[in-house]
């Protein structure tokens, strides 16, 4: 009988840390920011909450992702706009964490095997925006159409002008 309400209390334990797992969908960024680390689910959450979207495409060994950081998203204002009116999603095309063997795929666009999370993300980068240089950000409207994209710069004024950039809203 032992035996069989602890394979229950696994069970549950199991069960119960994957539906927290699930409702967590976001994680801690920089300074008070949290992102989406899935596109699609990023998007998803936009559509639902009529907000703008904001897609940071960066690398973890991206030197100037690093200093746009540490001088434009470590602001208080600019974390504050974001917090309070874009969905944040952040893709590493530099993670290279493994995609299961049926998530894998060939791409047309890279012409090659798209093994990793990181080459699933640069893909998105190249087909739906036509760039491949990091960083990277994009302000999507809750639609998921483009409204402004900007790249590197550490120039805070332009950065902010262009989250609040509303066109085609």
């Amino acid at each position: 009988m032992k035996k069989y309400l602890l394979i229950i209390s696994l069970l549950f334990f199991v069960l119960v840390s994957y539906a927290q797992d699930k409702a967590h969908e976001t994680e801690r960024f920089v300074g008070n920011l949290y992102v989406y680390t899935d596109y699609n689910i990023g998007l998803q959450k936009a559509k639902e909450e009529n907000k703008q979207v904001l897609v940071y495409f960066n690398g973890y060994g991206c030197v100037n992702a690093r200093e746009m950081e540490s001088k434009i998203l470590l602001n208080p204002d600019i974390q504050k706009y974001i917090d309070d009116n874009l969905v944040f999603i952040n893709l590493f095309v530099d993670e290279r964490t493994k995609l299961n063997e049926d998530e894998k795929y060939f791409s047309d666009i890279l012409e090659k095997e798209v093994k990793t999370i990181g080459e699933k993300r640069f893909e998105i980068e190249v087909k739906y925006y036509k760039f491949n240089f990091q960083p990277f950000f994009v302000l999507l409207g809750s639609d998921g159409k483009e409204i402004a994209r900007i790249s590197y710069t550490l120039d805070i004024n332009k950065f902010e002008q262009f989250l609040k950039n509303k066109k085609a809203q």
